[in-house]
C-alpha cells in the first residue's frame, strides 16, 4: 500500500482562521451599514423637528406680533423665563361688524393660550377652540425684559424619535429661538 505524502489539504486550525476572518469582515460591514442606516434616520427625524418647529413659531410669532404689551397676562416684563404657557390677546372683530374696532373705536381683543400638554404638543386655545400647533415639543419658554416691555422672547425646542427595528432609535432636536416685538398698542 502506497502513501501519498503530498497530499494537500486543509486543517481545521486553517478553516477556523478563516471563518473569524469572514466573521469580523461581516461585522464591520454591518457596523458600516448600520452607521448609515442611522444617519439616514437621524436626518428624517432632523427634518420633521425642524418642520414642526417652523410651523409652531410661525403661529406663534403671528399672533404675538398682533398683541400689545398690556394684553399678555402671564409673562411679566421682569426678565424671567416662564415656560410651557403663554396667554395673550389678539385683535378679533368680536362683535362680528366686520372690523376689529368696537363702536368706540377700541381694538376687540380675542383671549388666546398658548401651551404645552402631556402628549409633546403645542396647543393653541381661543373661543373653545383647541388647535395643534407643533407635535413633539419637548419645551417652550417666553421672556419680556423691563427695558423692551413691548418684545418677547420665544424659545422653542422640539425632539423627534426614530423607531428602529424592534425598538426605539435615534433622535434629533431643534431649538428655534425667536424676539418678537408687537405691533399694538392700548
Amino acid at each position: 500500500m502506497r502513501y501519498r505524502r503530498n497530499i494537500h489539504g486543509v486543517t481545521l486550525i486553517e478553516m477556523m482562521i478563516v471563518l473569524v476572518i469572514f466573521v469580523l469582515i461581516g461585522e464591520a460591514i454591518a457596523y458600516i451599514l448600520s452607521s448609515g442606516e442611522g444617519a439616514w434616520y437621524t436626518s428624517d427625524a432632523r427634518l420633521v423637528a425642524t418642520q414642526e418647529n417652523r410651523r409652531a413659531m410661525s403661529a406663534v410669532i403671528r399672533e404675538l406680533r398682533q398683541s400689545a404689551p398690556d394684553e399678555i397676562f402671564n409673562c411679566p416684563a421682569d426678565g424671567q423665563w416662564y415656560m410651557t404657557q403663554i396667554n395673550y390677546s389678539v385683535p378679533t372683530d368680536v362683535d362680528g361688524d366686520g372690523d376689529v374696532l368696537d363702536a368706540l373705536e377700541n381694538i376687540e381683543w380675542q383671549p388666546v393660550s398658548v401651551q404645552t400638554t402631556a402628549q409633546a404638543q403645542l396647543t393653541r386655545q381661543s373661543g373653545g377652540v383647541n388647535t395643534v400647533l407643533c407635535n413633539n415639543i419637548m419645551r417652550i419658554y417666553f421672556r419680556r425684559q423691563a427695558a423692551t416691555p413691548d418684545s418677547v422672547d420665544v424659545v422653542l425646542w422640539t425632539l423627534k424619535w426614530t423607531r428602529y427595528r424592534s425598538g426605539w432609535g435615534w433622535s434629533a432636536s431643534q431649538i428655534f429661538s425667536c424676539n418678537i416685538k408687537m405691533r399694538n398698542e392700548e
